[in-house]
This record gives C-alpha cells, structure tokens and sequence, in this order.
C-alpha cells in the first residue's frame, strides 16, 4: 500500500500495527510473529469461522461439521467437532438450561491432520461474555493491552 503500514483501529485509535503478535502477560511483552503455530492456527480457525456479528470469515469455515453428546470425566457434554484445512477441533459444553444459549464450554481439544490423539487439551475457566451484552475479550481487551506491553525482538 505505497509504503504506508496498516494500523488496527479501534474507536477510531490507531494504535497498533496490523499483523499476528504473540503476547507473553506474565512478562508483560509481545511480539511480532511471522504465522502461528499449527495448534493456535486451528483455534484461530475456529474463531474466525465463528465471525463478527453471526458472519462467517469463509476463509475459515470448517471443511465438516458434527455434534454429537459424550461423556468426559463422568458428566455428559453436548459437543461440536469442527474439521478445517489446519486440524480440528472438538469443544465440549455442559448445558445450563434447555437453549443453546445456555451452553457453556468446558473443554477444547485440538488435534491437527491425521492424528488420532489431540495435540492439545484445554479446560475453559471462564467464558468471556460476547455481542451486544459484553463485547468480545478479543476487541476490548487487546488493542488497548497492546499499550500497556513492551515490545521484544
């Protein structure tokens, strides 16, 4: 674009450069970083897949979709697998109520192409609220983190 880096805006604050930065909290720095590793490429996958405002970034879509219920650590799970080009991934939620909407994510696990067994296993300790009720962790937290972090080489 004629030499003229892009910048991330939020409120209309240009304040960090477009790109993937990897972000150390405990340190209190970030990075730039050339692509991600193949386990946070499929949750970005997932992620995106997902969109702003219920739109599908179709780039990401999932290639294959399935649900299904499973038993993990004794309880049952509603669960979602989501298979992409970079690996899938399987989220398992514990429904509070009777809708969707009272589904609450407990496990992710992610397995990358070919493999049997996941490469990486999460517990979700807290669901960060998104939409109109809360915002996304992802928009409000990071642009303005990205102020309060050192960059490092």
């Amino acid at each position: 674009m004629r030499g003229i880096e892009n910048y991330y805006s939020l409120n209309g604050n240009y304040n960090t450069p477009a790109g993937t930065y990897q972000v150390d909290r405990k340190a209190g720095t970030y990075k730039k970083i050339e692509k991600l590793d193949a386990v946070d490429q499929v949750i970005s996958d997932l992620f995106l897949s997902y969109g702003g405002r219920n739109t599908p970034n179709p780039a990401c879509a999932p290639t294959k979709m399935e649900e299904a219920s499973a038993a993990r650590n004794g309880e049952t799970y509603y669960v979602e697998r989501a298979e992409y080009a970079s690996g899938t991934a399987v989220v398992y939620y514990r429904m509070e109520g009777p809708n969707d909407i009272d589904a609450e994510a407990k496990y992710l696990d992610i397995y990358l192409p070919g493999q049997k067994t996941p490469r990486a296993r999460f517990e979700v300790v807290k669901e960060e609220a998104y939409g109109l009720l809360g915002g996304s962790r992802l928009t409000n937290e990071y642009p303005n983190a990205m102020e309060t972090l050192t960059e490092v080489e």
